[in-house]
C-alpha cells in the first residue's frame, strides 16, 4: 500500500470533521441537529412503560438556560400513576386543586448525535469505495444512527424510571435487570462507542476495496 494514499485518506476524514465542526459553531448546525434529535425523540419515547410519560422540549427560559447549562433539550418525565396519586391525596385532604413534580434533565444533542454523524460524514468520504456506496452508506449508517439515538435513550429513560419507581410506580424493579441497564447505559453513551459502530459499519462498505488496495498498490486511484 502506498503511504500516500493513507495519508490522502487521513487528511479527507479530518478536512470533512473539522467542517462539520465549524458548521456546527457559525453554520447553524447545532441548531438544525437539536430540532432534528427533538423531533426523533418526541416522536417514539413520549410513552414509556406502564404509565411513563416523557416530554422533550426546549430549554427558553433564562433560569432554565442557567440550570441546564451545557444542554439544549430539556427531559421532563412523569407518570399516570404519580398524577392519579396526587389526585387521590388532594381529594383525601379535602383540596380542590394539586400539583406533582416531574423529574427533569437535560440532554446535549450535539453529543448523542451531531458529533457521531458528523464522524460518520467524514468517514463516508473517506472511504475508498464508490460513490454508489458511498450513497447506500449514507442511508443504511443514517437509520442505524437513528436507531442508535432511540435506543440509547430507551434506555436511559428506562434506568432512570427504575431507579425512581417509588415516585413513578414506572420501570423495572429486578435488581439484576437495573444493574445490567445501567453497565450498558454507560457503554453506549459514550460518544467514542458510537464512533466504533459507525467505523465498523463503513469499513463494511469499503472492505473489497481496501484488499484489492493491500494486495495491488496499483489499484489505489482507480476507483476511488
Amino acid at each position: 500500500m502506498k503511504p500516500n494514499w493513507i495519508i490522502k485518506r487521513a487528511l479527507i476524514f479530518i478536512g470533512v470533521y473539522f467542517l462539520f465542526l465549524i458548521l456546527s459553531e457559525v453554520g447553524g448546525l447545532k441548531s438544525i441537529v437539536q430540532k432534528y434529535v427533538k423531533n426523533v425523540v418526541n416522536s417514539t419515547l413520549t410513552s414509556i412503560g406502564n404509565g411513563g410519560e416523557v416530554d422533550f422540549l426546549d430549554i427558553k427560559t433564562k433560569k432554565d438556560k442557567t440550570k441546564y447549562k451545557g444542554y439544549d433539550i430539556l427531559v421532563s418525565m412523569s407518570s399516570k400513576q404519580q398524577k392519579e396519586n396526587a389526585i387521590d391525596k388532594a381529594r383525601a385532604e379535602g383540596k380542590a386543586r394539586t400539583t406533582y413534580n416531574p423529574v427533569k434533565f437535560g440532554i446535549n444533542s450535539w453529543v448523542h448525535f451531531g458529533m457521531i454523524f458528523s464522524f460518520f460524514m467524514a468517514l463516508i468520504f473517506a472511504i475508498p469505495t464508490s460513490w454508489k456506496n458511498r450513497l447506500l452508506l449514507f442511508f443504511v449508517g443514517f437509520l442505524f444512527l437513528n436507531i442508535f439515538l432511540v435506543f440509547k435513550m430507551w434506555l436511559s429513560l428506562n434506568l432512570k424510571y427504575a431507579v425512581r419507581y417509588e415516585k413513578f410506580e414506572v420501570g423495572w424493579t429486578n435488581d439484576f435487570l437495573i444493574q445490567a441497564m445501567n453497565h450498558i447505559n454507560n457503554i453506549v453513551s459514550f460518544p467514542f462507542f458510537g464512533f466504533l459502530m459507525m467505523t465498523i459499519i463503513s469499513i463494511s462498505f469499503s472492505y473489497k476495496k481496501v484488499v484489492e488496495v493491500v494486495s495491488s498498490p496499483a489499484l489505489v486511484e482507480s476507483q476511488s
